[in-house]
């Protein structure tokens, strides 16, 4: 299930802004971890030197120093 599907379940659900606002966060941090891989998973394909690609994944991952 995508990031919005589950977005759009979970939300109608939720009783208190506490509940909403951490669902909201943690869809977010999951749809730019997600960008984050694609921008990692595009760099070779296009040159592998592109070091500025990577660089730009570690700037929007919110997981970047979590161990994978």
């Amino acid at each position: 299930m995508s990031a919005r599907d589950r977005l759009f379940n979970d939300i109608w659900d939720m009783r208190s802004a506490k509940e909403k606002n951490a669902l909201i966060d943690a869809v977010l941090a999951e749809h730019a971890h997600e960008l984050a891989e694609r921008l990692r998973d595009e760099r070779p394909q296009h040159n592998p030197d592109w070091t500025c690609w990577e660089a730009a994944a570690d700037l929007i991952d919110p997981t970047k120093d979590t161990p994978r």
